[in-house]
């Protein structure tokens, strides 16, 4: 739970142009157009996106009274192509429970999951954004507006004490099947 040696870099998100340039040994030109810091964070897992934004989750390092360093906290976060300033900007920034430790049969520490964006059957125009929070006793399935990254459902699933994920969720049609990686070595 707690570390002696913090995150010495912050993560980034980086957004890329890529042209074809059949010049060029390896056929394209790429430029970084913007890049967007997360201060005392990482990204444990892969991005989801649509034509909305990007969204991933994150493990913060905090300091601690005590001197130590933990991470306990975690967030959901939404980026957006600013299409006037050409820049990223920020869609939203939501915190989700983060136990503070890696349960056995995860990688790392906080939410072990991708991203799922999904919607309902009977209203197809409005997306969810869902993932895993690494609570304890028990994980929960947190489902969030994608627009505001507003919680909107969070339940406890699994066993206490033995429930975590470790893959993206599948969402189709309101319908949301998550896997029991607890245990998985």
């Amino acid at each position: 739970n707690s570390i002696t040696n913090p995150v010495l870099a912050h993560a980034f998100i980086v957004a890329m142009e890529i042209k074809p340039n059949t010049n060029k040994l390896n056929k394209c030109d790429t430029n970084i157009l913007d890049y967007y810091p997360l201060l005392d964070s990482y990204v444990n897992n892969t991005l989801a996106a649509d034509e909305d934004g990007v969204y991933f989750v994150t493990n913060q390092v905090t300091h601690d009274n005590d001197g130590k360093y933990k991470c306990n906290k975690g967030k959901l976060i939404k980026l957006e192509w600013d299409n006037v300033k050409d820049e990223i900007s920020l869609g939203f920034e939501t915190e989700y429970e983060n136990a503070g430790y890696r349960k056995y049969g995860m990688a790392n520490v906080g939410s072990g999951t991708t991203p799922t964006i999904f919607n309902c059957k009977h209203d197809p125009s409005t997306k969810y954004v869902t993932i895993n929070d690494n609570a304890c006793p028990r994980m929960n399935i947190c489902v969030y507006d994608s627009f505001d990254g507003d919680l909107l459902s969070k339940t406890p699933v699994f066993n206490k004490m033995r429930s975590c994920d470790e893959a993206s969720f599948i969402g189709v049609n309101g319908r949301i099947v998550a896997e029991n990686n607890f245990g998985h070595g």
